[in-house]
């Protein structure tokens, strides 16, 4: 069965926490890791945006969100002739793909390329320009 969990960032400061609770109109977020007074909070829908976990860890075991940048060493023959794709995870058509946001797409998913997170693009913009 698929893991289904979420992390959210909090759009005032593009802190990211895992989310505990996800109700109609808001969530609780763990915040045991932070400078915060308490060990959970809960936000208004308004105040983040949720990330939802893709299933897919990179090659250190760190779980891969969409939002996340990451870059996948291409093995075996290539008919994309890259050696590696780097981009930001996100749903496509019913699929987690990286999506370099200039003309191209793979899925995030294969049985012989390997992937790792690079950055996520709350935490830091400058990465997805830069990708």
């Amino acid at each position: 069965m698929r893991e289904i969990k979420f992390k959210a960032v909090i759009k005032a400061t593009n802190e990211v926490f895992p989310v505990t609770t996800i109700w109609s109109n808001s969530v609780c977020l763990d915040l045991t890791d932070s400078e915060y007074e308490y060990d959970s909070k809960v936000f208004n829908n308004d105040e983040v945006f949720l990330l939802q976990y893709t299933g897919v860890n990179d090659k250190n075991s760190q779980e891969i969100y969409e939002g996340y940048i990451v870059s996948q060493k291409i093995h075996g023959p290539d008919p994309l002739e890259y050696g590696a794709f780097d981009g930001v995870v996100t749903m496509l058509e019913g699929q987690w793909v990286i999506d370099n946001e200039i003309d191209y797409c793979i899925p995030l998913w294969s049985e012989i390329n390997e992937n790792e997170v690079v950055g996520n693009i709350y935490k830091n913009p400058k990465l997805k320009e830069e990708k």
